[in-house]
Parts: C-alpha cells; sequence; structure tokens
C-alpha cells in the first residue's frame, strides 16, 4: 500500500471512527443513565397516544399504582405513616413518578423531583380534573388526582426524561466526541508514523554504515511502497558503491604490479647491458669477434627495451581509449592473404609452416588494417614463443555467421593449462614464467590484441588443453554486401 493512500484511508478513518465511536458511547450512556435503550423507549412513548384525556391508563395497572389507589380509597391515614411513604417514593422513583398530597389544600406530602413552585400551583389549581398534561415553558407532565374525602394525591410522572438526560450530560457529548477523537488521531498517528519511521531509520542506520566503511549488509524493504522503493534503490546504490570500491581495489592491485612488472622487465635488459658495458670497459672483450658479439647482445637487449616500451606505450593508449581506429572496408581473403605472406616473410629461416584456408564467398570487414595485422602478429609471435615442437605449424580459418566472422588462428604447441586460460589475455600474464624469463617478452601481446579486437566491435577468446595445442579466435561483425 502507498504511502499517499494510506494518507488518504487514514484521514476518512479519523473522520469516520470518531463518530462511530461517539455513538458507541452515546448509547453507553443512555444505556447506563436511562436503564437501558428498551426502557428508554418505554419512556418515551408513555403517555400512549390513544389515551388523550387519560394519558397513564396503561400505567394505571400498575401493581404500586394500584396499591396507592386502593390504600386512598379504603386506608387513607396509611399516608401519614412516614415510613410507608419513603418506601412509596423508592418504588415510584424507580418507575419515574412523583407524589404530591393535599390535605385540605395543604401540602402534606411531596416527592423531591416535583419541588417546583411553578408545577405545584398547576396541580393545586386542577380542581376535578381528574388526569391530564401540564405544559410548564418546554417542560411537560403527565399526572392522576385521586380525590377521598379532604385528600388528594397527585401521582406525577415527568415527561422530561430526555431533555433532563441532555440538560445533565450535556457536557459528556462533546467529552466522549473530544476522547473519540484524541484516541482515533492517537492511533492512526502511532500506526502511520510507525510505518513510515521504521524504514526511514532503518536507511539512517544504513547510511551511518556507509559512513564508517562498511558496505558489508544487506538493506531488505520493509513494506511494497514508496518507501520500500526507496530502500531497493539504496540496496541497489550500495551494491553499485561495494562493487566500485572493488573494482578500484582491483585497479589499485593492477597498478601495483603494473609498475613492479615493467620494473622487473626494463631491469632484465638494463643489467644485461650495463654487464656487457663494463665488459667491455674492462678489456673482456679482447678480440674482435667477441666485441661485435657483446655490441650484438647490447644492441639486442636495447630492441628488447625499445619494444618493451612501445608496447607500454599502445598498451596505456588502449586503456584510455585515445588510440583511433582508421576502420576501412576490406575484403577478408585478400587481408588475410597478405597477412600470411607477411608473417611467412616475418618468419623466414624458421621451421614454420602457416596453413591458411581461404573460402569462396566475397566477404568484407570494416577493420583498420595496421591494427588488425597488430592483433595477428601477437598471437603467431605467442604462440612461437611458447612452441616446443621442431616444425611449428599455424593454421588460419574462417567461420562464418549471417552478422559474423570468426578468424581461428591454431597451433600445434604444448597448450595452456584450464588454471592458466582465462588468464592470458591480462596484463603481464604469462602462463610459464620461467620459460617467459629465458624467451623475453613483455607480457602484453595477448592483452593488446584483446584492446584492439573489442577496439572494433569484436571478441577474443582462447581454446586450449595441455599437449592439444592452442586455438584462439576472434570476432567481428561482417559487413553485408546488397
Amino acid at each position: 500500500m502507498s504511502i499517499r493512500l494510506r494518507l488518504i484511508l487514514s484521514y476518512l478513518a479519523m473522520l469516520v471512527i470518531p463518530i462511530i465511536l461517539f455513538i458507541i458511547s452515546m448509547s453507553l450512556m443512555v444505556g447506563i443513565f436511562m436503564g437501558g435503550y428498551q426502557e428508554f423507549r418505554k419512556q418515551m412513548d408513555w403517555p400512549n397516544k390513544n389515551a388523550h384525556r387519560v394519558p397513564i391508563n396503561m400505567e394505571w395497572k400498575n401493581e404500586t399504582i394500584i396499591e396507592v389507589k386502593t390504600l386512598a380509597t379504603y386506608m387513607p391515614q396509611k399516608f401519614n405513616d412516614k415510613h410507608f411513604l419513603n418506601q412509596l417514593e423508592q418504588r415510584l422513583q424507580v418507575q419515574h413518578l412523583g407524589i404530591m398530597i393535599l390535605k385540605d389544600q395543604r401540602i402534606q406530602h411531596i416527592s423531591s423531583s416535583l419541588k417546583n413552585a411553578k408545577l405545584i400551583k398547576a396541580l393545586k389549581n386542577q380542581g376535578n380534573i381528574m388526569s391530564g398534561i401540564i405544559k410548564l415553558q418546554k417542560l411537560n407532565y403527565s399526572y392522576q388526582q385521586i380525590v377521598t374525602g379532604n385528600l388528594h394525591l397527585f401521582i406525577v410522572k415527568d415527561q422530561n426524561v430526555f431533555s433532563r438526560f441532555v440538560d445533565n450530560f450535556f457536557w459528556y457529548i462533546p467529552l466522549s466526541l473530544l476522547m473519540a477523537l484524541a484516541l482515533t488521531n492517537g492511533l492512526l498517528t502511532y500506526f502511520v508514523s510507525r510505518s513510515i519511521i521504521r524504514p526511514l531509520d532503518t536507511l539512517k542506520k544504513a547510511t551511518e554504515e556507509i559512513i564508517k566503511g562498511n558496505l558489508d549488509f544487506k538493506i531488505k524493504p520493509l513494506r511494497n511502497d514508496e518507501l520500500g522503493k526507496l530502500s531497493q534503490a539504496f540496496e541497489e546504490m550500495r551494491k553499485r558503491l561495494k562493487e566500485l570500491i572493488e573494482i578500484q581495489q582491483h585497479y589499485e592491485e593492477n597498478r601495483k604490479e603494473l609498475v613492479s612488472n615493467i620494473s622487473h622487465d626494463l631491469m632484465t635488459p638494463l643489467t644485461a647491458i650495463k654487464g656487457y658495458v663494463e665488459g667491455i670497459r674492462d678489456g673482456v672483450a679482447d678480440s674482435p669477434e667477441k666485441l661485435e658479439k657483446y655490441l650484438a647482445i647490447i644492441e639486442q637487449k636495447a630492441n628488447d627495451m625499445n619494444e618493451l616500451i612501445d608496447e607500454l606505450f599502445l598498451f596505456s593508449k588502449l586503456d584510455l581509449k585515445r588510440v583511433p581506429f582508421n576502420l576501412e572496408k576490406l575484403s577478408l581473403n585478400l587481408y588475410l592473404k597478405r597477412c600470411v605472406e607477411e608473417l611467412q616473410y616475418d618468419y623466414h629461416g624458421r621451421s614454420l609452416e602457416i596453413v591458411f584456408q581461404p573460402f569462396d564467398e566475397s566477404v568484407f570487414v570494416n577493420v583498420d588494417r595496421e591494427k588488425l595485422k597488430r592483433v595477428m602478429m601477437n598471437i603467431v609471435g605467442n604462440s612461437l614463443k611458447y612452441m616446443d615442437k621442431e616444425m611449428a605449424t599455424i593454421e588460419i580459418f574462417t567461420q562464418l555467421t549471417e552478422d559474423w566472422i570468426t578468424i581461428c588462428i591454431r597451433d600445434n604447441g604444448p597448450g595452456i593449462s584450464s588454471e592458466a586460460l582465462p588468464h592470458i589475455f591480462d596484463r603481464f600474464y604469462r602462463a610459464d614464467s620461467s620459460r617467459s624469463a629465458t624467451q623475453g617478452g613483455s607480457g602484453l601481446g595477448l592483452a593488446i590484441a584483446k584492446q584492439l579486437v573489442e577496439g572494433h566491435g569484436g571478441e577474443i577468446w582462447a581454446e586450449s588443453g595441455l599437449k592439444n595445442g592452442t586455438q584462439i579466435c576472434l570476432k567481428l561483425p561482417r559487413i553485408q554486401e546488397v
């Protein structure tokens, strides 16, 4: 349930519930102070609408009234007994009746509920009218007169029960309404605020944990409302922040590793150059042949350093996406044939067989000629670097689909273990560090190839197994000929 709907329902409840509680409380008060709802109706219906001149004829069947009439007729002296009159008052009071006794037009006894000067005067003025209704402003009284000799008994019924109830308990009405409003407002405020404060408190605690640098916790939405969605968004933010920190830590570790590897790879040829220079200076190269050999080694080590620096520079620019790609439409068959010819020329004199399987279909790709050639050179060079056969064989073939073309380069080398295979495209990674130390290489060849292929919008992957050779495939988007 949304917060908006919850607030609307709470507003409606704040209007409806107090009314219901007010009605219930008033009903309870009526039941308590009027002897129950049925008794209240009974009092309101009396005198009977059909009584007219004798409004209490229906009540005259009451045992107490019949007893009063009988005693007034046959035992009028009984009304001089105060103890009897007190008992009679109690019985009449239960029935909301009162009695006034006149003897020689003087009040001998009168109920406390009838002590009203105007009512007493009106009753005295009724003369021989045996029953009727007396109206005093807004107050109505029904009476029945019993006359025995000089004794006049007036049994009076107060017809203002409801108005007296309102007068007596008028302040209970607004008080009940205020109590209902306060109770409803308090309960609704508690439950609605609790449903809002709890999620906010959870988010506050989560924020405090993030400030402390702790991201190893989970935020669970308590409700499926706006605050619940906010909690979900906060949880996604926490996950993303944790991922970014982990990536940053990974980058930092890579940076440290990069500095270490660069230092090592530059230090190795520099140490060799320094050693041979000192050998020349100390006269170790005491013949023209040795001197020529030392100078050739120094030149080779300098070339290795230059190659390493070039690859580092290229990789850093690729990593920063600062290398421009001069894409052009090329026939893949012709391009691969030329690449094979250049590879055969570069590795002339080495026991190497390059097998290219051309295809008849005319296929075009949109590539940077030099950068794709760099990819091919790096892959073949890496294969030959680790080759353990006297006769190296490189196979180049393609696989075509409607939208993509895959170029595969397969060798007959020693293969790569399953543990090392996922890492061969990482910078400075060497599957066999001991052999790499002797055979040289920067460890950036395949990492650069991966960056260049991805720069063309393609993919690169490797398939290999120990003693089964290695196959590296690169997938490039194909140009559709109309």
